[in-house]
């Protein structure tokens, strides 16, 4: 018996030079609470709602949120507001999820745009109809910091 360990992934299939493998690093709750779109269910809660759909998931641990908005024309535009400069040059998966199937909608959105007091980006997921169509009637944010 032998004491040599397993060669690590990286060590069996390098990298080329310069391209780097991100690790997530999960906060305390990577993901939101599920939210309903407007009109996809029966109910009159649903009909009678006539705000626009948005999910909003905050991390402060890691010094940032999410915003996920409808805007007036129908597609959902996710915005990533970081806390401080050591988030800038990071990136950040968001997902979008419904709760009936495990299909996703992702984007990597990188923090490249300084404000006075960190750094921010955004992301257009699309139209909120196509999005409802492909997830189902209720739709939940996941989200992690790609180191």
């Amino acid at each position: 018996m032998t004491n040599d360990q397993e060669p690590t992934l990286e060590e069996m299939w390098p990298l080329p030079p310069g391209i780097k493998l991100r690790r997530p690093q999960f906060g305390s709750s990577p993901e939101s609470a599920p939210v309903t779109v407007r009109g996809s269910e029966n109910t009159a809660d649903a009909t009678l709602n006539s705000e626009r759909f948005e999910i909003r998931w905050k991390d402060p641990e890691q010094g940032f949120a999410v915003a996920m908005r409808e805007q007036p024309d129908g597609r959902l535009i996710a915005e990533v507001s970081g806390v401080g400069n050591s988030l800038l040059g990071k990136w950040v998966s968001v997902s979008l999820a419904g709760m009936v199937n495990d299909h996703l909608i992702s984007k990597t959105i990188a923090l490249k745009a300084p404000e006075q007091n960190g750094c921010n980006a955004s992301a257009d997921f699309g139209l909120l109809t196509d999005v409802a169509r492909e997830l189902g009637p209720q739709i939940r944010m996941i989200v992690f910091l790609l180191l």
